[in-house]
């Protein structure tokens, strides 16, 4: 009679996690690898994204790219890689059980999440599990830092605030850079701090910081704004605010006939309400960071990498010929790479290997940039800038861009040819841990 009890019991325990994996898209690829006797010819990569709730459509674009990458290099090391999604809600206490799930299936690497919420939920777990991860888009520094199995494809704010600054001097060659920010808004101090003192790095002979001041947040007449912005002759200014306020700005700047100043934004801007809002204002000119590798022809730009070329097609191949990857697409895409390429890299499923191949990963050219990580598992690499033509992003700079690379044996197609780049030493980049003044 006991035996039959934990018999019964087992079996009601099996029933619950197919029945929550069910529920789930990838449940035909839980019964091939784990109720089949092949798994040992797979390597399996979890998936940890939000499908549904807040972060659901940045969590979905994810997993678009990774399936897409995934159908593009699908073997590795003689075996098969098959992907296990887990949904975690975009909910904390989602996010705990789908994590601890995902981790009871043992892949050999996980991708996620979309929501800072929930990557910040799954770190310390990841880390006593010793798997080595990576989300595509999320950039609060407490995920990575202090986890050396946690890395991301997103960049820091810290240098997205120089590259934005070298946009400023470098590409639109302003002699007079501004900046307008939100007063007692902390959410963009890192941002805007390391903005100011790249500004400041350059010779001051060719430009000057002429303007640094800061508006309310219910503020609606700008006519003071207006005056400064006029004495200080600035004509780029980083401006770090909502849409809202931007299209406010945007109006009176306008009326005033001060359409010769070019606003830079944070990639809060880099969304359809922005583009949306930008119709309004023909004669205002923007840029932010963006992770497009479109021109205004819905084609590569020349200088991006044979992977960016490879990635769109094969997206317009699935998606039609006018379909425009979003960045969130595009990060899930070289999440799966950056993983792949470890796998390769090391030889071999161990996980520890596979963390220390990522860990060394040198100047992989992907399709958001050319990669290699700091320290605490952030991304050092090129970013991409992007302005507004005929209502959509389109690539118009990138930023950090060194244009290095080591001979190493390519692992996976998307190293180009290391003859083809100049080789230089590097030394790794350690980002700020906190974002205090």
């Amino acid at each position: 009679m006991m035996n039959l009890k934990k018999w019964l019991a087992t079996l009601v325990s099996i029933t619950v996690l197919i029945g929550a994996l069910a529920s789930c898209s990838t449940y035909n690829i839980f019964e091939q690898t784990y109720l089949s006797n092949d798994s040992e010819t797979k390597i399996i990569i979890g998936v940890f994204e939000a499908q549904t709730g807040e972060y659901s459509v940045q969590g979905n674009d994810e997993i678009k790219g990774i399936e897409l990458a995934n159908s593009i290099y699908g073997n590795v090391l003689g075996k098969d890689v098959e992907l296990i999604v887990l949904d975690n809600q975009s909910n904390i206490y989602t996010s705990e059980s789908a994590i601890e799930g995902l981790i009871k299936l043992d892949p050999v690497a996980i991708i996620g999440s979309a929501g800072e919420v929930c990557s910040l939920t799954a770190s310390k777990k990841i880390l006593k599990a010793e798997i080595p991860t990576i989300t595509p888009s999320c950039i609060n520094p407490l995920i990575t830092v202090d986890n050396d199995y946690y890395f991301r494809v997103s960049v820091l704010e810290s240098m997205m605030g120089e590259s934005l600054a070298e946009y400023a001097v470098e590409r639109l060659k302003v002699k007079n850079v501004g900046i307008i920010k939100i007063h007692n808004d902390d959410s963009h101090v890192s941002v805007i701090r390391n903005f100011k003192d790249k500004v400041d790095s350059y010779d001051s002979d060719s430009h000057a910081l002429v303007l640094n001041t800061s508006i309310s947040i219910d503020e609606i007449d700008f006519t003071d704004l207006l005056d400064k912005v006029k004495e200080s002759k600035a004509k780029a200014i980083f401006m770090p605010v909502a849409v809202n306020k931007a299209d406010l700005i945007f109006t009176q700047f306008e009326e005033n006939e001060m359409t010769d100043i070019t606003f830079i934004g944070t990639s809060d801007w880099n969304n359809q309400e922005f583009f949306d809002m930008m119709i309004k204002h023909p004669e205002i000119k923007v840029a932010f960071p963006s992770d497009a590798v479109v021109n205004e022809d819905n084609e590569i730009d020349a200088n991006t990498s044979s992977e960016a070329s490879k990635f769109l097609l094969e997206y317009q191949l699935k998606y039609g010929e006018d379909a425009v990857p979003s960045d969130n697409v595009a990060l899930g895409y070289d999440a799966y790479l950056l993983i792949m390429n470890a796998i390769n890299t090391a030889g071999t499923t161990d996980r520890d290997e596979i963390r220390d191949a990522l860990a060394d990963t040198y100047n992989l050219k992907c399709v958001t940039g050319t990669f290699r990580f700091s320290n605490d598992g952030n991304p050092v690499r090129t970013i991409n800038i992007a302005t507004i033509v005929n209502g959509k992003s389109v690539l118009d700079y990138r930023a950090n861009d060194d244009s290095i690379t080591i001979n190493k044996e390519q692992v996976i197609q998307t190293i180009e040819s290391p003859e083809d780049l100049k080789a230089v030493e590097v030394e790794p980049v350690v980002e700020e841990e906190t974002d205090k003044e």
